[in-house]
C-alpha cells in the first residue's frame, strides 16, 4: 500500500491498521463544483459527528482533536495584513507549528497503531510533499494515516479504525 493511492472500501479500512497498511491515500472523486471551503466545511461536519457519536463508542469526544495548521491566519492584501499574518505565522512556528502536520487526530491507540491522522481534501486538491513526508514518518511510529475527500471518508476511516 505504500505510497499507492486506493479507493475507500471496507476491505481498505479494515487493513488500515494491519502491518502493511498504517498509511492509506484514498484516491480522489471526480472534480467537483466548489462552493466556499469545502475542506474546512468538511472537518467541521466530522467534528460535529464525532461530538454524537463518541459516546457510542465509550471514548471521551476531546480524544479527537484539530490540529492549529488550519488555523485562519487572516486575508487582505493591505500591506498591515500581510504583516499581521507573516508575524502571527512566525509565532505559531515558534510556539512548534509544524507544515504538513494532517487536519485531524485520534488519540486512541487500536490494533497496535497509537493513533489515527487524518487529513481532509476538497476538489481537485492533492496533499503536499510535506503532507506525505508527515504521513509516512507518522506510520513508521506506529500511527494511521489517512487522506479523505470528503466527511463519508473520514467517518468511515474513523470508525473502521475502532472496530
Amino acid at each position: 500500500m505504500e505510497g499507492e493511492r486506493v479507493r475507500l472500501s471496507k476491505q481498505n479500512i479494515a487493513e488500515l491498521s494491519g502491518p502493511d497498511g498504517l498509511a492509506a491515500k484514498l484516491s480522489k472523486p471526480k472534480q467537483r463544483k466548489k462552493r466556499g471551503n469545502e475542506e474546512d466545511i468538511t472537518q467541521r461536519t466530522v467534528v460535529s459527528w464525532w461530538s454524537g457519536y463518541h459516546s457510542t463508542v465509550k471514548i471521551p469526544e476531546r480524544l479527537l482533536y484539530a490540529n492549529v495548521n488550519g488555523a485562519v491566519l487572516g486575508h487582505g492584501k493591505e500591506e498591515y495584513q500581510v504583516k499581521q499574518r507573516q508575524i502571527r505565522g512566525r509565532l505559531l512556528k515558534l510556539a512548534g507549528l509544524r507544515n504538513g502536520v494532517f487536519d485531524l487526530f485520534l488519540a486512541v491507540a487500536r490494533k497496535g497503531a497509537h493513533g489515527l491522522y487524518l487529513e481532509l481534501k476538497a476538489g481537485d486538491n492533492d496533499t503536499s510533499k510535506d503532507q506525505d513526508m508527515f504521513m509516512y514518518d507518522v506510520r513508521d511510529q506506529g500511527y494511521v494515516a489517512v487522506v479523505c475527500w470528503s466527511a463519508e471518508d473520514a467517518i468511515n476511516a474513523i470508525k473502521a479504525y475502532l472496530e
